[in-house]
């Protein structure tokens, strides 16, 4: 539950791979194969150069295998983000 303190859903992503064992090494690219991305394409996500789409996130949720409250919590943050106008 602790995904709940963050409002960008790649500091939630940036944060899971870290509880991973070995702090992740090497997840980055298997949570890009599951959700059907390159490791390129993943990396832009992260930087902020791209957007996840919301069935990408639901991969994500999978890979990382989120509760229905997380999942529900992730997507809603990514389509704050994705959002064209604040409010």
């Amino acid at each position: 539950m602790d995904l709940f303190v963050f409002s960008d859903y790649r500091q939630i992503i940036r944060h899971r791979i870290k509880k991973l064992p070995r702090k992740g090494f090497g997840s980055l690219r298997q949570l890009a194969i599951h959700i059907g991305l390159n490791s390129v394409v993943m990396s832009q996500i992260l930087n902020g150069k791209r957007d996840l789409t919301p069935e990408q996130a639901l991969g994500v949720g999978q890979f990382f295998n989120f509760t229905q409250l997380e999942q529900d919590y992730f997507l809603l943050v990514l389509q704050r983000e994705r959002a064209g106008t604040h409010s």
